[in-house]
């Protein structure tokens, strides 16, 4: 009985262990699943609303950092779109190629870990 008391206090507390860490990594977990897991990609401003950044100031940031324009269109850096931050689409307008950026699912988890707290909702400007 001794021995069997040891192991049951023994799986008690890793399961109270294992819970508070499922508890602790639950926004981390819904953040995956609404935006990382996703399937779609996500223009400049959708992403700054996803990441719950000012739009205006979250495209002066990645202007800064990670895009650049390209005969009036913005377009991210080549290391970025070779790391899968960002994914460049093109369309034809007026017999012109006109490239524009998106940000990619798995880039909304590598920009919100970088994004300034200046650039996020409800900050000081």
């Amino acid at each position: 009985p001794a021995s069997l008391r040891r192991l049951l206090l023994e799986n008690v507390e890793k399961v109270i262990a294992l819970e508070a860490r499922v508890e602790a990594d639950k926004p981390k977990v819904e953040f995956h699943d609404a935006y990382l897991n996703a399937d779609g990609l996500y223009g400049l401003q959708n992403a700054a609303r996803a990441l719950n950044c000012r739009p205006n100031l979250f495209i002066r940031w990645l202007k800064e950092h990670f895009l650049f324009y390209q005969g009036g269109n913005l377009v991210a850096r080549v290391q970025y779109i070779q790391s899968g931050v960002f994914e460049v689409k093109t369309t034809i307008v007026d017999d012109k190629v006109r490239p524009q950026a998106f940000v990619t699912p798995k880039g909304l988890g590598y920009l919100d870990a970088r994004v300034p707290d200046d650039v996020r909702v409800g900050r000081a400007a």
